[in-house]
């Protein structure tokens, strides 16, 4: 016959104290937000996507189809050598665990990229339906498609892994890996080096865009973000040739430069490494 006494603290069924859970908390913070979306928490409430919205663990984040948003996972919003993950448009991750040891979401729909942080001392895990994906000073992304999640390390080394095997990607390259399946071998990303106009530091009076065109690319992906690191993102569009010229361009009025980069595609999908950015001075800004 097992006794259980309930007096002051909780007894475990050997006699010692219980465990008791951490309070709850904020495992990770909205940083940025481009557009909306929601926060669905863990009892069920809805909120909407804001900027410095705190998220505790179980909760599912959720950008439109034309938003982006930027994901601290640490449980302050000033934690040195935190993991800032951007959420693409039409994307869900749930966080899981928020921490300076070991953070872990799960992408349930979309892509997102991960920043790099040379200061990280802990590992990022990422879980999709397929597979893991395992880095530890960012500088990746993850992108679920119709029956793969594909991966690309851009700056730092990640690991792909399944109940079937494992795979080490190094920075600059990339794979996928299905469900059931060992994870493929890594193939070599695109570098997209050479930007050609607007210039560096050039005030944006045109939204003009041009590079040299990638050698065996297929497209390409421009991004414009309000910071150098492209945690903020406020635009990301794929084209076809090596330039791009909307006819309008919307930024922020919050903010007085934009920084533009460009990667390539190759023929099997994969997105390459970005080019170094570039700083577009809004008119009316202040240069730095």
């Amino acid at each position: 016959m097992i006794a259980w006494l309930f007096v002051g603290a909780a007894l475990a069924q050997d006699g010692a104290p219980a465990p008791v859970p951490p309070p709850a908390g904020p495992a990770a913070f909205v940083v940025g937000a481009n557009g909306g979306g929601t926060v669905t928490l863990p009892d069920g409430a809805v909120l909407p996507l804001d900027r410095c919205t705190g998220v505790p663990a179980g909760a599912l984040l959720c950008t439109d189809d034309t938003s982006y948003a930027t994901l601290r996972l640490a449980p302050r919003p000033d934690q040195p050598g935190a993991e800032d993950i951007v959420l693409l448009p039409s994307t869900c991750v749930r966080v899981a665990v928020g921490s300076a040891a070991a953070a872990e979401v799960e992408v349930t729909r979309g892509g997102i990229s991960v920043a790099p942080e040379p200061s990280r001392i802990g590992t990022l895990r990422v879980r999709t339906r397929d597979g893991l994906a395992t880095g530890l000073a960012g500088g990746f992304r993850v992108q679920l498609e119709g029956d793969a999640t594909r991966t690309e390390a851009v700056d730092g080394s990640v690991q792909l892994s399944n109940d079937v095997g494992a795979v080490d990607l190094d920075a600059g390259e990339g794979a996928r890996v299905r469900e059931g399946q060992a994870p493929e071998a890594p193939v070599d990303l695109l570098l997209t080096e050479a930007l050609q106009s607007p210039d560096d530091g050039a005030a944006l009076r045109r939204p003009d865009f041009r590079w040299q065109p990638v050698p065996y690319a297929g497209s390409y992906r421009i991004e414009l973000a309000a910071d150098p690191l492209f945690t903020d993102i406020v635009e990301a569009t794929d084209v076809p040739a090596a330039e791009w010229l909307p006819e309008l361009l919307f930024a922020p009025t919050a903010i007085d430069a934009l920084y533009w980069r460009v990667s390539a595609y190759d023929r099997f999908g994969f997105l390459g490494v970005p080019s170094a950015p570039r700083r577009l001075d809004l008119p009316g800004g202040r240069p730095e």
